[in-house]
């Protein structure tokens, strides 16, 4: 664009630029020429131009990439949320056609909570790894073991007749949850 000075009332500036860049990081954005026409008659000669290049800048983008949460009933196995599709992105989003991978580890079996940690993501355009392009805010889960239901029974009384007595008539079965 024009930085400084004017332009006679009804001449036009065109410019001829070069840059490109599609990956983070910053790219020279040059500037070729000018070419500044009254109607089809060129007069850039009757202008002092002074030429000054560009940068094109791309940032990353940024997203925030949580581990998955699981819970489970106590049942004495080892529990995990760590394929690599067991994650989401919670704020921000891919770029189009980019799909994401997770890198987690966490295991539980016992009552209680642990980490799922993420440990990273990897971001890809088909084949090709373009991760670097963007700025991954990691964001572990929770593994949660729940206590399982415990039957009890209750015995019934009996007296004593001499002879084999059996069990429970009835439904003398209840669950708690202790």
């Amino acid at each position: 664009s024009l930085t400084s000075g004017s332009l006679v009332s009804g001449h036009t500036i065109t410019y001829s630029i070069t840059g490109t860049i599609t990956t983070v990081g910053t790219a020279t954005n040059t500037l070729n020429g000018v070419t500044i026409k009254s109607g089809t008659t060129d007069v850039t000669s009757n202008y002092n131009v002074t030429k000054s290049n560009g940068t094109l800048t791309i940032t990353a983008r940024a997203i925030t990439a949580k581990a998955a949460d699981g819970t489970w009933t106590y049942d004495g196995s080892a529990h995990t949320k760590n394929a690599t599709t067991d994650g989401s992105i919670t704020s921000g989003s891919l770029a189009t056609n980019h799909t994401i991978t997770y890198s987690i580890t966490g295991t539980i079996t016992n009552v209680g909570t642990a980490t799922n940690t993420l440990n990273g993501v990897t971001i890809k355009s088909g084949t090709t790894d373009v991760t670097s392009n963007y700025s991954v805010t990691k964001v572990n889960g929770t593994l949660t073991v729940t206590r399982s239901a415990v039957a009890s029974y209750t015995a019934t009384n009996r007296t004593y007749n001499g002879t084999e007595q059996t069990g429970v008539t009835g439904s003398n079965v209840t669950l708690t949850d202790d």
